[in-house]
């Protein structure tokens, strides 16, 4: 007979209590094996969410569900140079993309392949701190790298909208990482507007491409220099985070990023031809990647107008105060930038491509953004897109760091 049972955990979690280590263990084994029926799952997930957990509690389940699955190995040599960078997600967010060859182009080796699935909860079924933090840094201990950076976001097109819980989370997160022996570090950042310009498969590389040449956005800039200048600090590699962010920096301008990022397409599978093509600044991205046959601009209007008079087209409006990324989010969506349901094929040439930023002066009738898709729109697709741009007579200052805070363990 089992020391333990799943019903008696669940309530003594239910009861406010905390659970031993070798009861976690049972638990996560039981779900493992599939020993645990669906509404057991769910009860102890609801008294979890309800009730909480410790610090110590969050490290025993992390650790168990690491050990669920497979680690991975790397060379010897590569000791103390293994990095990893997540991000919890949001609109436009290609940072990765980038990120990629610019550390390795500094000499750091970036995970690029998952172990063999540690247990996972389907955190987005009961969105709460504690799972959602033993989800991510089970996956990411299980790679054994030696330094984090994680970058938790907040705001209207985050998971995490509130931001005091999405920085409880990123607190957790670093404590239990370093805990688990990983130098653990995380960014707090604004995802109330998309990042960057372009939203969409193709559009991102595109984008992408833009950054390794040095020429991407400032919010993107930023977020590539301070992550991976944080990824560079944490494995001595310089002395200071402004070191690492000039070194970042320097990366995108002198094209050894988009060399390694070259290096990194052909690895992956790419063929040669088409790898450097994509990477040739004199080449056309589209030339290369599938393009939406149908591009549609949407222009800035006045309340209550749908389409804008003739003789009104430069007449000036305001300034751009806010560009919703929720709704950019959710038009993307329905353009088959995501999926719906399982099994929905993913659209890679559609997307947006924002022609303003926040702060930018605007006039009535401007084109704000083009849409490329493959069907024809529809009109609340439209609709959702006019209520995402918000415009004001006086102008609120240029967007602000997207940076909120950095947070490490005390």
């Amino acid at each position: 007979m089992p020391l333990f049972n799943i019903r008696d955990i669940t309530v003594k979690k239910r009861d406010g209590k905390s659970l031993t280590k070798d009861e976690i263990r049972y638990f996560i084994d039981c779900v493992s094996k599939n020993k645990v029926e669906d509404c057991q799952l769910g009860a102890i997930l609801m008294a979890i969410y309800l009730k909480g957990m410790t610090p110590e509690e969050t490290s025993h389940l992390t650790r168990y569900m690491i050990r669920s699955g497979e680690t991975l190995k790397w060379p010897t040599e590569w000791k103390g140079i293994v990095v990893d960078k997540h991000s919890t997600g949001g609109v436009g967010d290609k940072i990765t993309l980038s990120l990629v060859p610019a550390i390795a182009a500094c000499g750091l080796k970036k995970t690029d392949r998952p172990p063999n699935r540690p247990l996972c909860i389907f955190y987005l079924l009961i969105c709460f701190v504690v799972v959602i933090a033993a989800s991510i840094m089970s996956k990411k201990c299980a790679e054994n790298v030696d330094a984090l950076v994680l970058d938790v976001k907040t705001g209207c097109g985050a998971v995490i909208q509130d931001e005091s819980t999405a920085k409880d989370l990123a607190q957790r997160m670093c404590d239990v990482g370093n805990t688990l022996g990983i130098k653990t570090m995380a960014i707090l950042s604004d995802m109330n507007h998309p990042i960057g310009r372009k939203i969409g498969n193709t559009l991102e590389i595109v984008e992408t491409l833009e950054c390794l040449r040095g020429d991407g956005p400032r919010d993107i800039q930023e977020l590539l220099e301070v992550e991976g200048g944080l990824l560079l600090y944490q494995v001595n590699f310089v002395s200071t985070l402004e070191e690492g962010r000039k070194m970042i920096a320097n990366c995108l301008k002198d094209g050894s990023a988009m060399n390694t990022f070259c290096e990194l397409l052909i690895a992956q599978g790419v063929n040669n031809y088409d790898a450097h093509r994509l990477c040739d600044s004199k080449t056309n991205p589209f030339s290369v990647l599938p393009e939406a046959p149908l591009h549609t601009n949407i222009f800035s209007l006045n309340t209550g107008k749908k389409t804008p008079p003739k003789k009104t087209l430069c007449v000036f409006l305001g300034y751009v105060s806010s560009i919703n990324a929720l709704k950019c989010g959710i038009v993307s969506c329905w353009l088959g930038t995501g999926k719906n349901k399982i099994g929905q094929r993913i659209d890679h040439s559609v997307g947006l491509d924002l022609h303003v930023d926040v702060g930018d002066p605007i006039a009535y009738g401007e084109s704000w953004v083009t849409v490329h898709h493959n069907k024809e729109l529809l009109p609340e697709q439209i609709e959702t897109l006019q209520e995402a741009l918000i415009v004001t007579e006086r102008q609120e200052g240029h967007r602000k760091s997207l940076i909120i805070d950095i947070i490490q363990t005390e």
